[in-house]
């Protein structure tokens, strides 16, 4: 579950000591009502809302990036070696070598490029999550941008207008639509991937089938 849903709408509020009631602000002289008050408070939730945000998909995004390194490291090494046993198998074709020893390092050589293929997926995978947490991170800096200036006069002076406060929450509500896109975009793309595995899973698993029956005969 994505970090941004599974948060309290009562989340920690940058003006949290705004009072009840109406109040005279001493510095210029304006006065808080209730509405005002509520809108406030408000703003600065959501706000705080899509900081949070932001912060966690930048987090999240440089974990993926770390695993995503180490797999490919992994996937290029088990490439690595089952070229090598392949090409000392055709070598040892040549000699004098039963040829169930022959048999046997195709095995272990088709074993690690499905294992390296299995890293590769895992490794492709993950980048896209990690595509998706940054996406989202550069919207949440994109929508902040947009409402940094309006939230901040506001909680100075201790009014906002009604347009001020529409525009506030029609940006959040864009910026809740568009993340939502990301990842739907995001999960269709994985189904397709998970899709092409299995297909590629089926025809790994059968020759690996076939090799063993021929390791086996006389």
């Amino acid at each position: 579950m994505d970090h941004a849903a599974s948060m309290s709408p009562t989340a920690p509020l940058f003006y949290p000591d705004l009072p009840s009631g109406p109040v005279r602000e001493a510095r210029n002289n304006i006065q808080v009502t209730p509405d005002q008050n509520f809108r406030l408070q408000e703003v600065a939730r959501l706000k705080k809302h899509i900081e949070d945000d932001r912060d966690y998909r930048a987090h999240v995004y440089k974990k993926y990036q770390r695993v995503v390194g180490t797999a490919d490291f992994i996937s290029t090494a088990l490439i690595t070696i089952s070229m090598g046993l392949n090409t000392a198998g055709c070598g040892l074709l040549t000699t004098v070598v039963d040829t169930p020893i022959i048999i046997g390092l195709e095995c272990v050589a088709l074993g690690c490029g499905a294992l390296s293929l299995a890293s590769s997926f895992i490794s492709r995978k993950l980048s896209v999550k990690a595509k998706k947490h940054d996406e989202i991170r550069v919207l949440a800096d994109c929508k902040l941008n947009s409402i940094a200036g309006l939230v901040s006069a506001a909680l100075v002076d201790g009014q906002i207008s009604d347009e001020e406060f529409l525009t506030v929450i029609d940006e959040a509500n864009k910026y809740a639509q568009m993340k939502a896109e990301v990842v739907a975009r995001t999960a269709a793309t994985l189904t397709a991937e998970t899709k092409l595995s299995l297909i590629q899973k089926g025809r790994n698993e059968a020759r690996a089938s076939i090799m063993e029956k021929l390791s086996k005969s006389p």
